[in-house]
């Protein structure tokens, strides 16, 4: 489980820092960072209910399989 934690961190830190280089680019200071960070928090989120869900269903599967004997 420590590696969803990371894998959050990093994303959304990830945003931040290419969001901060974007608006440097761009000269756009808070908008490219904040839509990378809001972004990154979205799909991270996403990311771990999809995951979420799959180890629901496959402790449901196990949980049938081991009832069956």
């Amino acid at each position: 489980m420590t590696g969803v934690g990371l894998e959050f961190a990093v994303s959304v830190i990830g945003g931040l820092a290419i969001g901060h280089y974007v608006d440097q680019w761009l000269g756009t200071e808070p908008l490219f960072t904040m839509l990378l960070v809001f972004g990154c928090l979205a799909a991270s989120v996403a990311h771990l209910v999809m995951l979420s869900r799959r180890l629901d269903h496959l402790r449901r599967a196990e949980e049938e399989s081991s009832s069956g004997e």
